[in-house]
């Protein structure tokens, strides 16, 4: 049986994308058609997870992830909308969350999808334990680079199999490279507004077991690697559990390019980046009398890895092969 051509399964964006015509990004990457339930969340919430890493300690680090795809190349030839082969699919999140330095303590580390239950959800939890996450987990070559993407592709595979007959996984969606700037007619500049889709803590839908979606404004101009790094800056204010949140433009269906007017029967959207926390200085020294605290100085900003560094983290050696060098 092929690993990723099971058509049955299709519909979960697990097996099959559908690649589209050139003159716009991909469409959803699914095959179920949009009433499949009644609270459908829509593409952009079916992007993210709740990612959380249990230690050995006790200790928790919790923080959001999303699904990104390498696909297949389109048939030569092919026009209109068609299926290609999802070669693999990983979760991408921070590399703080993983807290890579811990990696021999971790516990388990455990993301969702969603399952239909009455007028809500639940979650399916889906598990990976310390051994499996040092083979799974790629990290940025570059140490500064906050990215981590972990294999994931068997791993869904293996959820529909064991959801049959079950209560009904619901459909999640990735970004893939054809999502990033540049491959299509859509384009991003400083002072445009992005959208942050995160699971911050305390702030969830816990019936529907959706993502929060912020909006936050681009402030260095786009391609600039702020600081030195493989990163831009946004405006947006962000809480606990919100790293490793998706960053990507506003769905558009009409775009004005080259001097035509272009429309998709699908809104269509970039994935900008990563989004990994506020950047601050180091503030005042206080002395409480219990404690000596030092405060944070900051500006109500997102620091966001450039989508690009996906990727390159993708195909950087992964933790255990880093191990085995040592």
């Amino acid at each position: 049986m092929n690993r990723f051509l099971i058509a049955a399964f299709s519909f979960a964006l697990g097996i099959l994308a559908r690649a589209q015509q050139p003159a716009a990004i991909p469409q959803e990457h699914t095959s179920q058609p949009s009433t499949a339930h009644e609270s459908d969340p829509g593409l952009l919430a079916r992007l993210t997870t709740p990612v959380t890493v249990e230690f050995l300690d006790g200790e928790k680090s919790k923080g959001t992830g999303f699904f990104y795809q390498i696909i297949a190349d389109s048939t030569p030839g092919a026009t209109g909308p068609h299926w290609v082969e999802v070669k693999s699919q990983y979760l991408i999140t921070n590399r703080h969350v993983l807290k890579p330095e811990k990696i021999k303590s971790v516990k388990t580390l455990t993301f969702n999808l969603r399952q239909s239950v009455g007028d809500g959800s639940e979650w399916f939890p889906i598990t990976i334990d310390q051994q499996e996450l040092t083979t799974r987990t790629h990290l940025s070559r570059d140490a500064t680079v906050d990215v981590a993407a972990i294999d994931i592709g068997d791993l869904l595979h293996k959820a529909l199999l064991e959801q049959q007959n079950k209560a009904a996984i619901q459909p999640w969606f990735a970004v893939s490279a054809q999502n990033l700037p540049g491959a299509s007619p859509l384009s991003i500049a400083s002072g445009d507004d992005v959208i942050v889709i995160g699971y911050p803590n305390s702030f969830v839908d816990e019936h529907n077991k959706l993502p929060i979606l912020k909006r936050g404004l681009l402030i260095t101009p786009w391609g600039l690697h702020f600081d030195g790094k493989d990163s831009f800056l946004i405006d947006f204010r962000g809480f606990e559990g919100s790293s490793g949140s998706i960053v990507v433009t506003k769905p558009t269906s009409l775009i004005y390019h080259d001097g035509s007017l272009m429309t998709s029967s699908d809104p269509q959207f970039l994935f900008l980046g990563v989004y990994s926390g506020e950047p601050f200085e180091p503030g005042e020294i206080h002395d409480t009398g219990d404690q000596i605290v030092q405060s944070k100085i900051k500006a109500d900003t997102g620091q966001v890895w450039y989508s690009y560094t996906v990727e390159e983290t993708i195909h950087a050696p992964s933790i255990e092969d880093r191990l085995k060098t040592k």
